[in-house]
């Protein structure tokens, strides 16, 4: 935003703006309608600096760039006050990346122009071959593109407090720089976004892997604004549909995003092609038959997303007013394609091992037909739902003939193993042989990953149902690249859109595609919710009015080196049923689950008992096997009512 005082005006190059008064537009043919969902609102004021330097000019170290004088460095609260002498830069940071308004309050003399540059991060060298697009020190702007991601304003010669009116910013640092003396009075930020309720938090043993928990909140925050944007601060604050769809199950636990969601449904329905397919982002800003219409598990968040709402809060007119779009879509797709389901255009995004993109949109529409099948017996519509099972029948005998020869899998990807395990596509023998031979690749790829969006994020979700939990724990507690903890090491304050955007030991990743606050790898946490704290909703009753509490404790027999074993996990959600609160530990060398089932709700417990355990005491009472306290697979499953619990 570019403002000159003295004009009281918006500014651009040279040129003055004068405001005039709105006219009637003739021809607007759009429906106005209600708000729907949380509007966006000024969330938190007066975000002060953890720290600020000044600096005069660049001294040469060497390296391409040089390094930045510092002149001084404060740290603190009011580190950014006083007085910035022409010539000089001021550099402030504060401490984690977010999406809000600068405020600041100067006297600057008339004329005098202040820019005031947003970045996410700052050089660290002045090297070239590291990335770095300025010297050490200085703001790294680079990876925000073409995005003006900045502030000009043009002083009157009196003191005034101003903060942009007209836009918002993604950033964790500004770099101030005056065209004359000015005396700061301060500089904050307010974070801005949908104002959606806190509804979930939780808590381990591990500090990194709770780092990377505030991580993902933050980039939630970050990216809620309006729409489920992917970053919020370059050239592309889109609505991707595939960021949507694997994050917005994890989404429901952090926040209540049931009307946030049901609003951006609207706008899929609005961006719909003419066929009826969905697009790659809503609202659909590049208008009809772009690039990635229909995109495999892009699109497909037109079904996944109402289906994960109503699952999660139990309202199933997200169903039915979605439900004619979403068999446009499927019939749109299928006459563009047939059973190769949709235009293959992203795949598994940002892997370091390449899936097929085609091998991801048809593993996509074998999970979409399921969806539906279970949507149209939801909605009475059986006929439909006779109509999507056979659909799925005939895309997974066509997924065995393209993908599986003489009872081996072509496509030996972790995400090719993960995407036919998570979507129910294979059974018996040929199901037992994808596990083991996941398992398998996992251990040889020393328990790193190798999956971008898609396959990241149900990986632990499928590796649980598959039985495979220690390899869920050994994957989520890796901190080498590619991983969650990895970025934590980093530096990083939100998810980052790539494995390695930025490296100790290397640098800045490709500027071409470069985002520290993407929230797409932040999905996993809804497997620690749901599985880890063990907090799930079940289909026959949606939005917890029934629901399963199943906690899945860390008991690995191998433990990859450099890591150390969960020991307690501390959960809390509120459901729109009540809050339901878990919390899990060992205790004198016993497993001690704590849980609060909220009332006029029902909660079907899944204890995990020790080697030689037959019993569990619940409030200090005894319980054996019988018909209401049975062993399956090694746990004991029983129901509680309303209550608080501790659990032994």
């Amino acid at each position: 935003e570019l403002y000159d005082v003295r004009e009281k005006c918006i500014y651009s190059d040279s040129d003055s703006y004068k405001w005039e008064h709105a006219v009637l537009c003739p021809y607007a043919m759009c429906k106005i309608i209600p708000h729907i969902g949380e509007t966006v609102r000024l969330k938190r004021k007066d975000i002060a600096p953890v720290s600020a330097v000044i600096y005069d000019g660049i001294n040469d170290n060497g390296t391409d760039f040089g390094e930045i004088n510092v002149i001084s460095k404060k740290i603190g609260a009011g580190c950014e006050k006083g007085t910035l002498k022409k010539g000089q830069k001021l550099v402030i940071d504060f401490g984690a990346e977010m999406t809000a308004r600068p405020r600041f309050k100067l006297y600057a003399p008339k004329d005098t122009a202040v820019r005031v540059y947003c970045a996410e991060m700052l050089n660290d060298s002045g090297l070239r071959s590291r990335g770095n697009d300025g010297a050490k020190g200085s703001a790294y702007i680079e990876n925000y593109r073409t995005a003006l991601s900045r502030i000009q304003y043009i002083s009157n010669g009196e003191v005034i407090e101003y903060s942009p009116r007209y836009t918002f910013f993604g950033y964790r640092y500004l770099e101030i720089v005056p065209d004359n003396d000015i005396e700061i009075l301060y500089v904050v930020s307010d974070i801005i976004g949908s104002d959606l309720k806190r509804t979930g938090k939780i808590e381990t043993s591990n500090a990194e892997v709770n780092k990377f928990i505030d991580n993902v909140y933050r980039g939630l925050e970050s990216n809620y604004l309006s729409i489920p944007t992917d970053c919020p601060q370059r050239d592309e604050r889109y609505g991707w549909t595939g960021d949507t769809q694997v994050f917005c199950g994890a989404a429901s636990y952090f926040v209540n995003a049931y009307g946030f969601l049901k609003k951006w449904m609207g706008d899929m329905r609005d961006s719909t092609e003419p066929d009826g397919v969905f697009p790659f982002i809503a609202p659909a800003v590049f208008g009809p038959n772009s690039f990635g219409s229909g995109a495999g598990a892009w699109s497909d968040a037109g079904i996944i997303v109402p289906y994960k709402m109503w699952l999660m809060y139990g309202d199933k007119t997200i169903l039915e007013e979605n439900y004619e779009a979403m068999e446009r879509h499927l019939e749109g797709n299928y006459a563009r394609h047939g059973l190769e389901a949709s235009k293959p255009s992203f795949g598994d995004w940002l892997s370091y091992e390449e899936t097929p993109k085609n091998y991801v949109s048809i593993c996509y529409f074998s999970y979409d037909a399921v969806l539906m099948e279970k949507i149209s017996r939801l909605l009475g519509k059986n006929d439909r739902a006779e109509h999507y099972a056979k659909l799925r029948a005939e895309i997974n005998a066509y997924y065995m003939e393209k993908f599986v020869e003489n009872g081996e899998f072509k496509v030996k990807t972790q995400t090719g193993y993960i995407l036919p395990l998570a979507f129910d596509m294979i059974d018996g023998e040929l199901r037992e042989k994808a596990v083991k031979e996941l398992k398998e690749k996992i251990a040889d790829n020393d328990y790193t990953l190798t999956t971008g969006f898609v396959g990241t994020a149900i990986f632990n979700q499928t590796l649980s149902e598959v039985g495979l939990d220690d390899e869920a724990y050994s994957l989520l507690l890796q901190t080498r690249d590619p991983s969650w903890i990895y970025s934590v090491r980093q530096g990083a304050t939100t998810v980052w859109e790539r494995w390695n955007s930025y490296t100790l030991a290397n640098g800045f990743g490709k500027v071409t595609m470069n985002s520290f606050n993407h929230y797409a790898y932040g999905a996993v946490t809804e497997w620690m919710f749901a599985t880890m704290a063990g907090i799930k909703p079940v289909e026959e009753y949606p939005g917890f009015e029934k629901f399963v509490l199943a906690p899945t404790p860390d008991t690995r027999t191998y433990i990859p080196e450099g890591q150390e074993r969960i020991t307690s996990v501390k959960a809390e959600f509120e459901s729109v049923r009540g809050l339901i609160k878990t919390e899990w530990c060992y205790e004198n060398g016993e497993f001690v689950y704590k849980v609060t089932v909220p009332e006029n709700t029902e909660a079907k417990v899944e204890f995990p008992l020790l080697s030689g355990q037959n019993s569990v005491n619940i409030n200090s009472l005894i319980f054996e096997e019988s018909d209401s306290f049975k062993i399956i697979n090694s746990k004991m499953t029983f129901t509680l009512t309303a209550g608080e619990y501790v659990i032994k």
